[in-house]
């Protein structure tokens, strides 16, 4: 996949016992992105697995770009959570134009 966006909204964190301010630094400890089939014409369903090296907050979102080749009209797409037993990801907006997906975070992700 060509790049990716996270944006993790505001929010209050406690200073340590000396007063220090916390630091926090996301990122992914491991990110892979698979597909069904490269066969054009052919439904494709997706395998993304992130693991991170942070919580990511409930009302986050992660934009995965570089998704070339689709003929998909933009539209909200169905997000399978397998890893979880809740789902974490309430939606997938998929932008034709810009051929991204955008999940939007429900729960914490740890």
């Amino acid at each position: 996949f060509g790049s990716n966006q996270i944006y993790i909204p505001r929010q209050s964190m406690q200073k340590d016992q000396r007063y220090r301010e916390p630091l926090a630094i996301l990122g992914f400890g491991e990110s892979i992105i698979e597909q069904s089939t490269s066969s054009q014409l052919s439904n494709n369903d997706l395998t993304a697995t992130f693991k991170l090296t942070s919580t990511l907050p409930k009302g986050s979102y992660l934009t995965i770009s570089g998704l070339k080749g689709s003929r998909s009209t933009s539209s909200t797409l169905q997000v399978q959570n397998l890893a979880f037993p809740a789902p974490i990801f309430s939606r997938g907006l998929w932008n034709f134009t810009s051929s991204s997906l955008v999940l939007t975070v429900t729960d914490d992700i740890q």
